[in-house]
């Protein structure tokens, strides 16, 4: 069902707007936002420090909103 509604959320955007710019944009505005928060926290990124963080976090996250877990 994830995967149709994002699909079929494509089509649309893809009849208004470049794919490739929309998504560069969710992009960019996406990290602005990261490094806002973490000037709120006072603390560095921490991908800075290691570059193995930054490649581990996409499939962190992908990990835990598929995972069957019970809360």
């Amino acid at each position: 069902i994830f995967s149709f509604l994002c699909l079929l959320m494509n089509f649309y955007i893809a009849q208004k707007i470049s794919i490739f710019y929309f998504s560069s944009s969710v992009f960019a505005i996406a990290w602005i936002g990261q490094f806002y928060g973490h000037q709120i926290e006072g603390k560095k990124p921490s991908f800075l420090k290691d570059l193995q963080f930054l490649m581990i976090g996409p499939a962190w996250v992908t990990q835990n909103l598929f995972s069957k877990k019970q809360l």
